[in-house]
């Protein structure tokens, strides 16, 4: 009886769909441009800005929810969007550069230990 049971806890903790862990965008910061310049990513996810230019950028959401630090050159920062909706971003040392993340609200599901 106790291995039956065994085996059928077993068949259905397999049965189960992989759970994903929340994940890392990467986008790059150039002279002219971030690139990419929009994503869109689940809630709970991250995004890692790294400055691939020769000259300092700071990233700044135009509502407030996140702002960097000074990022040199080679630099990153990651920030993780915890909450669903539409973050339109800027480089406060060169406003002209601007980009946009979109949080959909689905979490990707915690891994299990």
């Amino acid at each position: 009886m106790k291995r039956l049971l065994l085996l059928t806890v077993t068949a259905l903790v397999l049965a189960l769909p992989a759970s994903t862990s929340a994940a890392t965008i990467g986008i790059r910061i150039t002279a002219t441009a971030f690139s990419p310049k929009t994503v869109t990513i689940n809630q709970g996810d991250s995004i890692k800005w790294t400055n691939a230019d020769k000259v300092d950028h700071q990233l700044v959401a135009n509502n407030g929810a996140f702002a960097s630090p000074i990022l040199k050159a080679g630099q990153s920062w990651s920030f993780t969007f915890s909450t669903a909706g539409r973050f339109n971003y800027h480089d406060a040392l060169k406003p002209t550069l601007t980009g946009r993340s979109t949080s959909t609200g689905r979490r990707r599901p915690s891994r299990s230990a």
